[in-house]
């Protein structure tokens, strides 16, 4: 999309309704770009476009007002502000969004090398309540990773791209996910999802895990050397335990972690409530009551399910574990991080799509890598072990490598009834977060 952002420059300077005059881009994605707007009463906002291609789509229009829909039904600070919704003269819809000053965590990240672990409890615990609010409403994030969550230059947490949130019926509008669509990122996206089984909100907190892994490892929670690989890898193998791969982590922060990443969604933290009360727990310098009480238990996290993998089964009750109330102290104070205004630059992804076993003529696509700048330093790897880079296209693999690709591909087409379909071969790429200054991504 970059070799074409000579097309959405063109609209610079151009005024949409009669009252946005559009100032300057600040990137574009695989279904929308996001311009620094000016009212011309002299507020300035962003506004976020769809492509022209993805507006003649009924269903693209439909999920990009969704992310309206879903926003303003939350209602949190902690999202970002959606204030209008319209469609240019050329028939293209567009939001007109809170216009942010910061940078995307994932920017942040490889900005300074490292994020503190207290700043990331901090951020952590914001998010949390932000999915705790979701959640009760109904609205499953389906793609939280380091890309959507965006520090503002005051500190704040801000969490974007709700345009391919799950939605319950009745909520609000929630179209299917069909051309087009991107169901998440592969390196946060828990086994369930990647199967296509049913998911709830513990979902996202396995990806709020993935993303503590992301930052305190330096490394996804699974390396491959391939994207068929990764996806079988993610389908099929508990992630490893926190404190194996980054030491120096403290244990209760590894507790923690390893609890929301659990293999099996029955044994990881019942909803978002739970998870922040540990994580506060931590700031205050206590243990983390829930994490402990299971581990106590012999329940570990990185069991697997008795169940058939491939198998949708019954969402039993957990086992009741009795943990200590949650505490009235609220969540002691942080000062914000340091100031920043980085330039973002945008990277590419990778989607493998799957055949449909019941229709030949339907396939699904997920989103297979982060973009570049999401990248994060790496640990040192073993010798001999060559990682998927985060912006590689497949490459032609050796004949073990490509059976194993072959029974990914065949496991996935069986289980993938429930994850959402596209009519055609190939998605966009996966959804960007901002440049500084910029509101939600562009894609939807």
């Amino acid at each position: 999309m970059e070799d074409n952002k000579e097309v959405f420059e063109k609209r610079i300077g151009t005024t949409l309704r009669n009252k946005w005059t559009l100032e300057r881009l600040l990137g574009v994605g695989g279904m929308a770009s996001v311009y620094v707007a000016v009212h011309k009463i002299g507020r300035r906002e962003a506004i976020k476009i769809l492509h022209p291609d993805a507006a003649r789509s009924n269903e693209m229009r439909a999920r990009f007002e969704q992310e309206a829909h879903a926003v303003n039904q939350l209602g949190h600070p902690g999202v970002v502000e959606i204030r209008d919704i319209d469609t240019t003269e050329d028939g293209s819809p567009f939001l007109v969004m809170e216009l942010l000053e910061g940078e995307p965590l994932s920017d942040r990240a490889q900005r300074l090398g490292t994020i503190p672990v207290d700043e990331m409890l901090r951020l952590v615990d914001e998010l949390l309540d932000v999915l705790a609010v979701a959640h009760g409403q109904g609205i499953i994030h389906r793609d939280i990773k380091l890309d959507n969550l965006f520090v503002c230059d005051d500190g704040r947490l801000k969490v974007l791209d709700f345009g391919i949130a799950h939605m319950r019926m009745g909520a609000s509008t929630s179209p299917r996910t069909r051309f087009g669509a991107k169901l998440g990122t592969a390196p946060y996206m828990p086994p369930e999802q990647v199967k296509g089984l049913p998911i709830d909100g513990r979902a996202d907190l396995f990806a709020v895990g993935a993303t503590m892994f992301r930052l305190l490892a330096k490394r996804r929670i699974h390396e491959a050397n391939s994207e068929p690989e990764l996806l079988m890898l993610m389908a099929t193998t508990p992630a490893p335990a926190l404190a194996s791969v980054a030491p120096e982590t403290p244990r209760e922060v590894c507790l923690i972690v390893d609890r929301a990443l659990a293999f099996d969604k029955r044994r990881r933290y019942p909803d978002a409530h739970t998870m922040q009360d540990d994580v506060r727990a931590v700031r205050r310098g206590e243990p983390p009551r829930y994490a402990e009480a299971r581990l106590a238990e012999g329940d570990a996290p990185d069991e697997l399910p008795s169940e058939n993998l491939f198998v949708a089964a019954p969402d039993l009750a957990d086992r009741p574990t009795v943990v200590p109330a949650r505490p009235a102290a609220p969540a002691p104070p942080e000062s914000p991080g340091p100031n920043s205004s980085n330039q973002r630059a945008d990277g590419l992804r990778t989607a493998v799509t799957v055949p449909d076993a019941a229709s030949p003529r339907v396939a699904r696509t997920i989103v297979m890598d982060e973009p570049q700048n999401a990248a994060i330093s790496p640990m040192p790897k073993p010798a001999g072990h060559t990682t998927v880079p985060e912006t590689a296209p497949m490459k032609r693999t050796s004949r073990a490598t490509s059976v194993l690709a072959i029974v990914a591909l065949l496991v996935l087409a069986v289980a993938g009834a429930g994850l959402g379909w596209t009519l055609r071969g190939e998605a966009g790429s996966a959804p960007k977060a901002p440049s500084p200054g910029a509101s939600p991504n562009p894609a939807p």
